[in-house]
């Protein structure tokens, strides 16, 4: 279960470093000095910005543009994961010497990380984008790097990929199918895909590559589109795979339900073995589905326990008239 979070002014000056150090050391502790370090790596141009100052460039990362997102995770067993996702521009930089500079960040952040043949894959994946050389991807983004660091510091690393800003003879179909070959998926995860789109009338907007230190662990393919309706997503989780028999995600949904019924969602599919179907996870936009804050927080209770619960309130701690979540994402 996630809860996302952006981290925006609070009542004191932070700089965009300091908000996120403020956001995860709770959760994180001795380990926080380790998504900090990545954090600095992706955002070196501008961390030290001001967020009151504006954004800094315009990003697809959160829905009110802000450069960096952090996601709080507890799986079943209530252990705690925090992730961050930031997009590593260069706001001085012009756009193609910031292709330039997105590309080489991505490779660097994966060398510090992985092993090379994590960097070999990632370097693949590149070639089918455009360098500064040209020609320059519309849209807001073609590249977010992030890490996902656990409380006893066990990490993975994360890097998201816009098929659409890929080159022109690359783009949209043929990007997704490199990625699921390069993770050697095989034919079998295309039909997964394909049905998403039936069912939704979505269309994929990211592709995900998780590393380890032994290399790629899994492959993600997200959708998008606003004015879902409630109901398609709960066909598509009951008539999923082993969906009949988890209902962990019933009594959020019902509770966003009540609320809206139809809104927007990114549909996220996890490709982690040939062998076995993609994990299926819905991610709501939270504007759309929940009230507010304490509506999010109502939906977890009797999902987290009692500790786990405290810690999401204690996100929206300061934040008076602002929103604190952006996405709930329902496993």
């Amino acid at each position: 279960m996630s809860a996302f979070s952006t981290p925006r002014q609070t009542q004191a000056p932070h700089t965009w470093r300091t908000a996120v150090e403020q956001s995860v050391a709770p959760f994180l502790g001795g380990s926080t000095s380790k998504l900090l370090a990545a954090f600095d790596q992706v955002a070196n141009n501008w961390g030290h910005l001001y967020p009151q100052q504006g954004l800094p460039f315009d990003s697809g990362v959160c829905p009110d543009g802000s450069p960096v997102e952090l996601s709080l995770q507890w799986n079943k067993d209530q252990q705690r994961q925090v992730r961050f996702i930031a997009q590593p521009a260069d706001p001085n930089a012009l756009a193609p010497a910031n292709l330039d500079h997105m590309r080489q960040c991505a490779l660097q952040f994966l060398s510090n990380r992985n092993n090379d043949v994590a960097h070999e894959q990632l370097s693949r994946m590149l070639e089918l984008f455009p360098d500064g050389s040209g020609p320059i991807p519309a849209g807001n983004f073609f590249l977010w790097l992030g890490l996902a660091v656990a409380e006893d510091g066990r990490e993975q690393t994360k890097v998201y990929l816009n098929p659409w800003a890929a080159r022109e003879e690359y783009q949209g179909a043929y990007l997704i199918y490199r990625a699921l070959e390069e993770a050697q998926l095989g034919p079998s995860a295309l039909p997964w895909i394909s049905r998403v789109i039936d069912e939704t009338g979505m269309i994929p907007l990211i592709v995900g590559l998780n590393f380890n230190s032994q290399g790629l662990k899994s492959t993600k393919v997200y959708f998008g589109r606003g004015d879902v309706d409630a109901e398609i997503l709960k066909r598509m989780r009951l008539s999923w795979p082993n969906g009949e028999t988890d209902d962990a995600w019933q009594a959020p949904l019902s509770t966003a339900i009540t609320a809206a019924g139809r809104g927007e969602v990114h549909i996220g599919l996890e490709y982690r073995s040939a062998d076995v179907p993609p994990a299926l996870r819905f991610n709501l936009l939270c504007q759309d589905w929940f009230l507010n804050d304490a509506a999010v927080l109502s939906a977890l209770d009797g999902m987290l326990s009692p500790s786990a619960l405290s810690e999401a309130a204690s996100l929206c701690s300061g934040w008076q008239s602002q929103r604190r979540f952006n996405f709930l994402g329902l496993d």
